[in-house]
C-alpha cells in the first residue's frame, strides 16, 4: 500500500544507525540471544551477523500487512548495506502478547511461540556499569 512505501525506508535508517552501533559495542561483549521487536530491523540483522538466536518480542496486536511489507522491503535494502545475505532468518522464539481474541497466523511455521500477558511499563532505566566489563565464563556451560 501507497501510505506505508515511507515507513519501510525511514526504519530502515534508524535501523541502520542503531545496528552499526551495537555491533561496534558487541565486538567486545557477545550475547547468548537477541530480542527484538517487530518494527525493529537492527535485532534479526545483528543475530544473524553475531550467530546468536533472535528473539522476536511483540507488543500488542499484529501490525497491518502494509506494515509489514514495507519492513521486509526495507529489511533487504538493510542487509545489503552491511554486506549480508538479503535472506531474514526466522525468529528462534516469538514471545506473542496479543490478546488471546486479536491472535492471528503472524509467523509462519516451524516458528515456536511463547504466550505471555502483556504489562504496559515505560520507566527509567539506566545501563549498569558491568555491562562495559569484560565477560567472564564461569564454567556452568
Amino acid at each position: 500500500m501507497r501510505r506505508f512505501e515511507r515507513y519501510g525506508p525511514r526504519n530502515a535508517q534508524a535501523s541502520g544507525l542503531l545496528a552499526q552501533g551495537l555491533l561496534e559495542v558487541l565486538d567486545g561483549f557477545r550475547p547468548d540471544l537477541v530480542v527484538h521487536e517487530p518494527a525493529e530491523l537492527a535485532g534479526p540483522l545483528v543475530a544473524q551477523r553475531l550467530g546468536v538466536p533472535a528473539v522476536h518480542q511483540g507488543w500488542g496486536l499484529p501490525m497491518h500487512p502494509g506494515v509489514t511489507g514495507a519492513l521486509q522491503h526495507a529489511a533487504v535494502a538493510l542487509r545489503r548495506r552491511f554486506r549480508m545475505a538479503e535472506d531474514v532468518a526466522a525468529p528462534a522464539l516469538v514471545i506473542d502478547t496479543c490478546p488471546p481474541g486479536y491472535r492471528a497466523q503472524t509467523h509462519r511455521p516451524p516458528v515456536r511461540t511463547s504466550r505471555m500477558r502483556y504489562l504496559p511499563f515505560n520507566g527509567p532505566g539506566a545501563v549498569p556499569a558491568w555491562l562495559r566489563e569484560p565477560r567472564v565464563r564461569h564454567g556452568w556451560r
